[in-house]
Formats: C-alpha cells, sequence, structure tokens
C-alpha cells in the first residue's frame, strides 16, 4: 500500500505535536533556559511555525525581529576608558580626548547561528498497519517526532553549557556557544581574542572551591570582580543536585523559601521542579553543570538580563516532510519513512562580567 496519500497528514500531526504527550526517562531535563525565561523574559514561542522565540534579556518586538532576521548577531563593548574629561572652573579650557577617540576604544564580535537537526525514521510496516485509522497512524507519527525531539533537547541542552564551536568565525557554527565559555577570560568568542582583549570578560574560577551561600556574595561584592561592580545582579544560581542539597539547607537555615513549579507544563526548553528563593536569587539544580566529563560540579551564578537564547524563525524545532524511501529513496533504499527536526539556535552573553562560574566546586 502507498503511504503518499497519508504522508500530508503526517507532517500536520508532527508538526504541532511539540508537546508532551510522549514520556522518556532517558534523558535529563535542563533548567537553565527555564531559568532565564523566569527571571529574564520570553518572547514569540518555541515550536510555532514561522515565529522566532527569544528567551532572557527582555527585549521590545523590534528588536526580537530585526534580532532573529540576522545572518549574525553583532555586540559591541568598550575595551578601555578614554579619558579627558574635566570639571570647567573660572576661565577654564574645555574638555580633550587628546589623541584619543571613543571609537578607538570599541570592539564588535560577531555571533553566528547553529543549526541542530534530530532524524525521525518510522518504518513504514507500522504506518501500514495503522491503515484506516487515523489515531493509529498519528499516534506512531507523534511519537517517534517526541522521541526526536527529546535527544534534539538532550543535545541543546548540553550544548547550552559545553558548546565551543570549531571556528568562532565561521558563518554557520558546527556548535552553539556555550556558558562555559561566555564566562572566560582567556579564550575565544567570536572574533574577539579574551586573552588580550580587556573588557569582554568573565569571572571565572578554576581551582576548587568548597561553596556556600557566601560564595554568591563573594561573586557580587568582590572588591575588584564583584558582579555588583559592573551593574550586575545575581538573580539565577545553578549547580549540580549535591552542591544544590548542600546550598539549600543553609538557605532555608538563613530565611530562604523552597518554590516549587508554577507554571503548568513549563516549557520545551526545561523545568525547574524545585528551587530556592534566597534575596531574590533562583537557587536550582541542573543535571548539566558540571564538565563535559561529568567529573567536576560547577556553580553558575548569573545575571539573567545579559543572556540571549534566540530559536531562528525559520527552524523553529522545524519538521520538514516526511518521505517514503521505498518510493522516493534511490534503489535499495530501506522500508521507512523520514523526516528531521531542525531547531536554529543562537545563544549569547553581552555582558560577560556581570556572570561568574565556579569550575570545580564541592
Amino acid at each position: 500500500m502507498a503511504l503518499s496519500a497519508s504522508l500530508s497528514d503526517a507532517h500536520v500531526y508532527a508538526r504541532f505535536h511539540i508537546s508532551q504527550n510522549f514520556n522518556s526517562n532517558l534523558f535529563k531535563v535542563p533548567t537553565l533556559l527555564a531559568a532565564l525565561s523566569r527571571k529574564g523574559a520570553v518572547e514569540g514561542g518555541l515550536g510555532r511555525p514561522g515565529a522566532s522565540a527569544v528567551i532572557g534579556k527582555p527585549m521590545s518586538a523590534a528588536q526580537v525581529e530585526s534580532m532573529t532576521g540576522t545572518t549574525q548577531r553583532h555586540i559591541a563593548f568598550q575595551t578601555s576608558r578614554v579619558g579627558g574629561g574635566k570639571v570647567l572652573g573660572t576661565d577654564g579650557t574645555t574638555s580633550s580626548t587628546g589623541n584619543d577617540r571613543q571609537d578607538k576604544k570599541k570592539k564588535t564580535t560577531a555571533i553566528s547561528w547553529a543549526l541542530y537537526e534530530q532524524p525521525i525514521t518510522v518504518r513504514n510496516s507500522t504506518l501500514r498497519k495503522a491503515k484506516g485509522s487515523g489515531a493509529l497512524f498519528g499516534s506512531a507519527i507523534e511519537d517517534a517526532t517526541e522521541m526526536a525531539m527529546e535527544e534534539l533537547l538532550e543535545t541543546v541542552a548540553g550544548d547550552c553549557w559545553h558548546g565551543n564551536p570549531s571556528d568562532h568565525t565561521a558563518d554557520d557554527y558546527d556548535s552553539m556557544i556555550g556558558l562555559e565559555q561566555w564566562i572566560d577570560d582567556d579564550n575565544t568568542i567570536g572574533s574577539i581574542d579574551r586573552s588580550s582583549v580587556t573588557g569582554f570578560n568573565g569571572f571565572r574560577d578554576d581551582t576548587g572551591v568548597a561553596v556556600s551561600l557566601s560564595t554568591i556574595d563573594d561573586a557580587n561584592l568582590d572588591s575588584t570582580n564583584g558582579l555588583a561592580l559592573y551593574g550586575g545582579r545575581s538573580d539565577v544560581a545553578l549547580t549540580t543536585s549535591t552542591v544544590y542539597k548542600k546550598l539549600k539547607q543553609e538557605a532555608l537555615a538563613a530565611g530562604g523559601q523552597i518554590v516549587h513549579n508554577d507554571m503548568p507544563g513549563d516549557a520545551q526548553v526545561g523545568i525547574i521542579n524545585e528551587c530556592v528563593n534566597y534575596n531574590g536569587s533562583l537557587l536550582a539544580f541542573d543535571p548539566y553543570a558540571t564538565n563535559e566529563a561529568g567529573t567536576e560540579d560547577s556553580l553558575a551564578i548569573l545575571d539573567a538580563r545579559s543572556w540571549v537564547f534566540e530559536s531562528d524563525s525559520e527552524d523553529n524545532c522545524r519538521v520538514t516532510e516526511f518521505v517514503d524511501q521505498s518510493e522516493k529513496g534511490p534503489h535499495g533504499s530501506d522500508d521507512v519513512t523520514t523526516a528531521k527536526v531542525r531547531w536554529g539556535i543562537r545563544m549569547s552573553c553581552e555582558r560577560p562580567k556581570r556572570n561568574a562560574l565556579y569550575t570545580n566546586v564541592s
């Protein structure tokens, strides 16, 4: 039996299914993007065909449209002071920058999109057995789509922490830039080598720290690198479950409050089942808050207003058309029907100095 008549329906089932009807216990549930959405803002919607989505820094509709309509996102920053200012006294001379200029103290880096793709494959024998029953056919397509979305989300969730493009100047990244790369002071971001350029560095500690709630205070109030010195505020603190349990008990003893999930269904980007509100900071655990090998725990102290996670309107969890490979594929193709889920993503941090990362905590 030819499946071509039903495959147009398959795309409809899959495209509008980006939901949580299929449950899997194979995948860790991320927290980072869900936390940014709660402390920042959400514009648009994930999985909505033709629409974009922006999570993190609050933006106007015009800003969202201008950002998502670009091939690269450009971030400008100041590298050092210009000087020359003065207070004018009686008969005084006016201020002058001398031989310096403001535009000489500015640099710009460009951040590209990364296009993630997850394949969907369903055996034609399964689809043939569903003939005459739209419910059975739709269920097979929906379940396969949901399973692909779960795997795609797991990949993206890991790269939100550990992602590092092989070429930061490429027009198309082979990985998004993750949190570990953004909060650093001697690596390359886009075209900027931060080991030699100041003004775009984050605060990072790789030495090994026994953390407590005072670690959050230290990150905020350190006399040299404190986030508060540069206008930041630590409204999100994420770590592993082991470290979170320790900080949770300390926070509760200090008057903090446990906050349970109050967003029905949450977002596809992740779920916060429990967190602690400590002095206005959302303290939660994220299963990806480790080094990539999973051997060291991390503590990220973030200012949600400095982060932007973008989902491209052209590939916003887009499901491609389903194709019967036994009819449309080359000779010898498997007797399957295939499609793909595509997600164009870009995550950037406008002000790394307002964020801190401790990469080896206990």
